[in-house]
């Protein structure tokens, strides 16, 4: 149920330590060993 949303939560986190917003990342790519992720 819960596996594979970790990036959910870490990224947002990771972001405003940094002072960053989703928009200032051109690519993402996010390797999670049991899901599949889709990027729009």
């Amino acid at each position: 149920e819960e596996m594979g949303i970790g990036p959910v939560f870490a990224i947002p986190r990771l972001l405003a330590a940094h002072g960053l917003k989703i928009d200032d990342i051109d690519i993402w790519e996010l390797n999670e060993a049991f899901a599949s992720q889709v990027l729009y």
